[in-house]
């Protein structure tokens, strides 16, 4: 590099801190998306699975286990999720969470007979009945299936064939 002329070793170090700077702007726009992202999930589990207070609990004879984390119910904060079965809400935020952090990872998507791009992941449910829990917002599956469309145009060695 140092029998390099100067001009050319400026556009070098001129055209790595534009490549630096360009990756830390991706980096923050992703950690700010998967905030946003936590909170709309979080929002909508709001709407399908509410806070149950204990005085409710009581009166509907929840006892037993949290089957996710096998700790004691009724106790803390719960949630009633829309089939009927209560947890601990944090443990189902951290279940739907890491849910939809599978279904909609880029990497897991596999292509379908028809060619088309879909999650290798199930959607998320409810640990006991596996019912659905429709907690994924519509702009999250656009983004997703957009970031999966160039991960593997990228990457398609890492491409898997659906079925």
């Amino acid at each position: 590099m140092a029998n390099l002329p100067f001009p050319v070793q400026m556009s070098f170090f001129i055209g790595g801190a534009i490549c630096v700077f360009m990756w830390q702007m991706g980096v923050r726009k992703v950690r700010k998306g998967g905030r946003d992202r936590e909170e709309r999930i979080i929002s909508n589990l709001d709407r399908l699975a509410p806070y149950l207070p204990i005085e409710n609990a009581k009166m509907e004879k929840v006892d037993g286990n949290c089957c996710v984390c096998l700790g004691e119910l009724p106790g803390g904060i719960m949630r009633k999720v829309v089939c009927g079965h209560v947890f601990h809400a944090s443990c189902i935020e951290r279940w739907i969470l890491h849910s939809v952090e599978r279904y909609l990872d880029v990497k897991s998507f596999v292509r379908s007979p028809h060619g088309f791009l879909v999650p290798g992941s199930p959607w998320p449910s409810c640990p006991l009945c596996m019912k659905l829990l429709l907690v994924i917002d519509e702009t999250d599956i656009r983004d997703a299936i957009s970031e999966a469309l160039y991960y593997h145009n990228h990457n398609p060695s890492g491409l898997q064939m659906f079925g």
